[in-house]
């Protein structure tokens, strides 16, 4: 199925388009991605469908209700910090 990649300003890409599988999963799609922005690593990348963060990693793309020519939004994960004392 074909999904269309609309990344944030973050990646400095144009929208981009990318073949995956129905039933791979979302950790093989962003691999997929990379291709297209090899400057960038998986840990970087967020994807958002409808306003929804898709995970987990390891679910098929079948169980989020995509379907072929949709759109899904590329951000850059948020990174979390945490101090120990």
């Amino acid at each position: 199925m074909e999904i269309r990649i609309q990344p944030s300003e973050y990646f400095m890409s144009d929208p981009f388009t990318i073949t995956v599988p129905y039933t791979d999963t979302l950790e093989n799609m962003l691999y997929a991605i990379t291709l297209t922005l090899s400057n960038h690593q998986v840990q970087e990348m967020d994807l958002f469908y409808k306003g929804r963060k898709l995970g987990p990693m390891n679910a098929k793309l079948n169980t989020f209700g995509l379907s072929h020519g949709e759109t899904v939004e590329l951000k850059k994960a948020k990174s979390y910090c945490c101090v120990l004392i």
